[in-house]
């Protein structure tokens, strides 16, 4: 009987409908309106912090994509988009900012805030895959 529920549950990957998203922006206000447009699109924040050595300790989560807002300053942000792509999930790496078009630099993506979108990041991160 015991093997009968268990094969009723769903397995963790039929669960999962969306990517993991891990936010890194030192904008709480940012964070909040990001966090909350990829939620309403379907996709699982699995964590927003304000700096990128936050994220570094965070690498356990597992996140499927990264985005790093530029406020950060350019060198940490590139400083971590560096770090994130060598963790075991191999996340798909955004960089983005309020004031950059969408460009490819490095084979980093950079994607406005204004373009940010479920589907935007669920194309990168099949194609990085």
């Amino acid at each position: 009987m015991l093997g009968d529920i268990a094969s009723m549950l769903p397995t963790l990957d039929a669960r999962r409908t969306g990517l993991r998203v891990l936010i890194i922006d030192p904008h709480e206000v940012s964070r909040a309106a990001v966090r909350a447009l990829l939620q309403t699109e379907g996709l699982e924040v699995i964590a927003d912090v304000a700096t990128a050595a936050d994220a570094l300790t965070l690498e356990r989560l597992l996140p499927d994509v990264v985005i790093i807002d530029l406020t950060c300053g350019a060198d940490e942000a590139l400083g971590a988009a560096k770090a994130l792509a060598q963790l075991a999930s191999m996340p798909a790496v955004v960089l983005t900012s309020s004031a950059l078009p969408k460009i490819d630099v490095d084979g980093y993506v950079f994607i406005a805030k204004s373009e940010l979108c479920a589907k935007s990041l669920r194309t990168l991160s099949n194609d990085q895959l």
